[in-house]
């Protein structure tokens, strides 16, 4: 059995995709994989714990939400998100069900960036702390992630993380500058591979979409999905939506949206078909982007700095897409975008080449089938 180590799946949309491919590549190749999901601490307690008490609190929200009094998105409904499409669509596991004879894979997304990680489980486990030797021989990275172009780490988390990846079989990063921070900080040669959201075709997203409940909002409109969303921001999107004479459709929970729906969050394939049909995409989003270039839809990424540029910048440039990239947005750059065409056909020549690219770096470096 393999287990993907990889964030908590409990409620980001980039985060569950990249498990959920990564585990269907993997299965792809003949192994047994699942997700090693493992809740942290703090989402045990509170809107996760049962009661009448919790329950009453919750329709309070809920309430609040409709009548649009709420500032924010309740976490217990990220975390039904996450629940229905775990158990809908992917194979998990915990700590408790690992044997000896197992291995792992660590990776996609942030799991080497300490801001985050340090949250809820510490550097240390994403370099598999909790193994033992022989099952980090036989465990591999794939395209994982510090995020950033530096490392965050204290001397102490470096020293422990450089013993234990070194031990690795294979380490391969999503980023271009996560080589020179494996090489320099931990004294390991890394790969750079595409995010796993990449080892699946489009029509494998499609037919997820058409496995569920899903509805389309209108025949035209502008799909926006930001992350970090300042009032000048929305504004911005407001303007272009009147511009372009489209309906705006948020795929991020809004608690102040027009419609009483748009407040909460949508499950995993409605998110995924909100991207398919949109006439076009307007993101801070690394999996906003990520999704339109594997959907085709024409979009506009807002660079997010504080998120991290390189994941961005790596991205882009691997799809000769760095124009879509806007640092400082005006209505005036925004519109010049939306009417530059992009040439899709080399862009899916290209997702060719960077999916052959994966799957052989799998195939390559973990354990038989």
């Amino acid at each position: 059995m393999i287990h993907i180590v990889t964030h908590p799946l409990i409620g980001n949309y980039g985060g569950m995709l990249q498990a959920f491919a990564l585990q269907r590549a993997v299965a792809g190749l003949g192994h047994s994989v699942k997700v090693c999901d493992e809740v942290p601490e703090f989402a045990k307690s509170g809107y996760f714990s049962r009661g009448r008490r919790v329950r009453w609190n919750q329709c309070k929200e809920i309430i609040n939400i409709i009548l649009g009094r709420l500032t924010y998105t309740p976490a217990f409904l990220k975390y039904k998100v996450a629940k229905s499409f775990k158990t809908a669509f992917m194979e998990v596991s915990n700590k408790s069900e690992i044997a000896a004879g197992d291995s792992f894979i660590i990776g996609s997304d942030q799991v080497w960036r300490l801001e985050y990680t340090r949250t809820y489980s510490g550097a240390e486990h994403f370099f598999l702390d909790f193994a033992t030797p022989e099952q980090r021989q036989r465990s591999i990275a794939y395209a994982a992630s510090y995020g950033t172009d530096k490392w965050e780490g204290t001397p102490e988390e470096t020293e422990t993380c450089r013993a234990l990846l070194q031990a690795f079989k294979a380490v391969s990063v999503r980023e271009e500058s996560g080589i020179g921070l494996c090489r320099e900080i931990f004294g390991v040669e890394a790969l750079q591979m595409p995010d796993p959201t990449l080892l699946l075709n489009a029509g494998e997203y499609s037919n997820l979409i058409n496995k569920s409940r899903t509805r389309k909002p209108c025949s035209r409109y502008m799909a926006d999905y930001v992350l970090d969303s300042a009032p000048e921001i929305q504004q911005l999107l407001e303007a272009t939506a009147r511009q372009q004479n489209m309906y705006r459709q948020h795929l991020m929970p809004h608690v102040h949206a027009e419609k009483c729906r748009d407040r909460f969050p949508m499950s995993v394939p409605q998110w995924l078909r909100c991207i398919r049909d949109s006439q076009y995409m307007i993101t801070d989003s690394f999996h906003g982007c990520v999704f339109s270039i594997i959907f085709n839809r024409p979009f506009i990424c807002l660079g997010n700095a504080a998120r991290g540029s390189s994941r961005f910048d790596t991205l882009l440039k691997t799809f000769g897409l760095q124009g879509r990239m806007l640092t400082e947005p005006t209505p005036q750059a925004v519109e010049e975008l939306i009417s530059t065409p992009i040439d899709w056909a080399g862009v899916n020549a290209r997702i060719e080449d960077e999916r052959r690219r994966g799957l052989q770096f799998l195939q390559q470096y973990l354990p038989q089938a």
